[in-house]
């Protein structure tokens, strides 16, 4: 075969490197590191425009500092013997597996040992920035399927087929598009279903359906979103079918006729950041294409539920939402030494900054090699550091969370249980902690009430300040609380389970009552009964699914703070009935006189003055709202 390139110097193919319905992918005799691709007939029409347009327009390799292509992209047209476009050259990407066969999890212990769930999240996470660098340069995959995705062992990928990619050409001031002609079913959106692609303008959200696909399968054990039991008399609809329809089986609903896989894992497994997103991708985006996730937010929420990745004593990976590690036994009480679960982390790659905390840019993916792993740190002693369990206030009022080492609580599940501390005990730590933390939360915001106050003529209105510094306390201590117990009610019930079953009974309460309405006949009950049963399973389904966007922990944790922050209003008010607030009324005026003997200004004697009545709020509301989450044992 006579191949040459642009210059008409002979292109020397060498053995062949696979071969497909359309193409021959050829070694290079004299050019290793790359490949020839060259087609079996002539090409589809205006593929020498489209490739021509490709290569003076190459999108940024994510990767280049890695050494390794991103994107098995044309870099050079080769012609035939009569000078017709024959193919074209690209990068040789060796060492690669299939994506279906990382799904796959036998045939991926047999090829890449050790491919475990740090390594499918970094590869989801490699694959979401590398598509997102080419959505950012104009270019739609079109035809994303597992056949056309390479995967390293250190997780980074390579996008190859790139000559079926949709191109959008401008020619003198206007568009021209090459559409992409093929697709797969299973990666294909529902409103795209049983359309001719050649004439279809692909859109990103179109590639972010079967992003959503792939991810799905590499966190899910290779089970696609739509793979489902079906409840159904007769045959079940194939998976294209299925898809248009939005039968997606995880938020399936009473009545619904599909359920998921028996062998699939539950998608409570997932980070609550993923759990969103999916849900996104495969109900919103059902009824609105353009709310399915982009690819920069799933890289965005890999990132965060790769660090929340822990390794159990017996090497079992998993998400730490999930408090205990789901493949491991249930715990047995035993005198085996303290192994505590262990974080997993990465060293950096070479050229990225070495802190715990940071974090590659969107679209650059993060290589990691399987020897990259490392133990978390150890003090000289030889133990591991004790980390706190739950992240601090500023992290989580601004979105932020702590790497594993200082999220997790370093007691194993087979540890031996600790005596609970004594209710005089946790009375004193109340005292120290919740009161003193309380009273500096009511200082601020009571000088604050004070200098309003004062400047309106109302210095005395000391209910008010007690209460605010009951508010500030409250607000402290009770979004820890919230927090806690939103994670067992995770771990212990699930929230799906739990909204679901709170809309069932509270809608089979209602229908029953307005069933009993009509109490001269007994089958408006049952109807009632059914018909609400069945209407607030729904409205369940939909609270979760609402709730999922935001994490149930964060919205519990919110709701705890406000409740607290009402408590400490009544407490504040409470104890400023009873007296106490007559008492820090005499000492605060004993104050303000003797601040104003000494010429300070007048606005400072009202921040003093309004701050040591809310020291005081503060300091009641903080002590009880904190002894309330220790005797519930929400608190540590």
């Amino acid at each position: 075969m006579n191949i040459c390139d642009a210059r008409g110097q002979a292109v020397r193919l060498g053995e062949s490197a696979g071969t497909g319905g359309e193409a021959t992918v050829y070694t290079l005799k004299d050019r290793p590191g790359w490949l020839a691709k060259i087609y079996k007939q002539a090409p589809r029409p205006n593929y020498a425009r489209k490739l021509h347009w490709m290569v003076a327009h190459p999108p940024a390799n994510p990767t280049s500092g890695l050494d390794h292509p991103s994107l098995a992209w044309p870099s050079e047209l080769v012609y035939d013997g009569r000078r017709k476009l024959a193919g074209y050259l690209m990068p040789h990407i060796q060492g690669t597996t299939s994506l279906l066969e990382v799904f796959n999890p036998r045939r991926r212990a047999e090829i890449l040992p050790g491919f475990d769930r740090r390594y499918l999240h970094r590869a989801a996470r490699n694959l979401a920035a590398t598509l997102d660098v080419l959505h950012s340069s104009g270019y739609v995959v079109g035809d994303l399927n597992e056949s056309n995705i390479l995967v390293t062992p250190s997780a980074l990928v390579t996008l190859i087929d790139a000559d079926s990619f949709q191109v959008q050409e401008q020619r003198n001031g206007r568009m021209i598009n090459y559409p992409c002609p093929v697709g797969k079913l299973e990666y294909t959106p529902p409103e795209l279903q049983g359309k001719t692609m050649e004439n279809v303008l692909r859109l990103p959200q179109h590639d972010s359906f079967g992003l959503g696909v792939l991810i799905f399968q590499l966190l899910m054990e290779g089970n696609h979103p739509f793979r489902a039991q079906w409840l159904r008399e007769g045959e079940p609809p194939p998976i294209e079918v299925r898809i248009a329809r939005g039968l997606f089986p995880y938020t399936a609903s009473f009545g619904d006729p599909v359920r998921p896989p028996k062998n699939a894992p539950h998608m409570d497994s997932l980070h609550p950041a993923l759990v969103a997103l999916i849900l996104r991708c495969f109900v919103d985006g059902q009824r609105d294409p353009a709310s399915r996730p982009k690819p920069a937010e799933w890289e965005q929420g890999l990132r965060e539920a790769e660090k929340e990745l822990i390794r159990c004593s017996q090497g079992h990976i998993y998400s730490l939402h999930q408090n205990t590690c789901p493949i491991c036994p249930p715990a047995v009480t035993s005198k085996a030494p303290n192994t505590a679960s262990q974080p997993v982390s990465a060293k950096a790659p070479q050229g990225t900054a070495s802190k715990r905390n940071s974090s590659a840019p969107t679209a650059r993916p993060i290589r990691v090699h399987p020897t990259a792993v490392v133990p978390p740190s150890t003090s000289t002693s030889g133990r591991t550091s004790a980390p706190v369990s739950n992240p601090s206030l500023s992290q989580w009022l601004r979105g932020q969370t702590l790497p594993p080492t200082f999220w997790y609580k370093n007691r194993s599940p087979s540890a031996p249980i600790v005596a609970q501390a004594s209710p005089k005990t946790k009375l004193v730590k109340s005292l120290m902690i919740g009161g003193s933390l309380g009273a500096l939360a009511g200082m601020v915001s009571g000088g604050l009430v004070g200098l309003i106050l004062g400047s309106s003529g109302n210095a005395a209105a000391w209910s008010v300040i007690w209460a605010s510094g009951g508010i500030a306390a409250g607000l402290l201590h009770g979004w820890k609380p919230g927090y806690r117990l939103a994670q067992r009610v995770g771990q212990i019930i699930g929230w799906e389970r739990f909204w679901m079953g709170i809309g069932l009974l509270g809608g089979a309460a209602l229908g029953g009552m307005l069933g009993m309405v009509f109490w001269w006949a007994i089958f408006p009950i049952f109807i009632g009964l059914f018909a609400g049963a069945k209407l607030g399973f729904s409205a369940g389904r939909k609270i979760w699914m609402a709730g999922n966007r935001y994490g149930w922990e964060r919205i519990w944790a919110v709701s705890g703070a406000f409740s607290a922050a009402a408590l400490g209003w009544i407490i504040a008010r409470w104890a400023n009935a009873v007296g106490l607030g007559h008492l820090s009324d005499q000492f605060a005026s004993f104050v303000a006189g003797w601040l104003t003997s000494r010429s300070v200004s007048w606005p400072l004697v009202l921040v003093a003055t309004g701050a040591l009545g809310g020291a005081f709020g503060g300091a009641i509301a903080g002590t009880i709202t904190n002894l309330f989450g220790r005797l519930a044992g929400l608190v540590d």
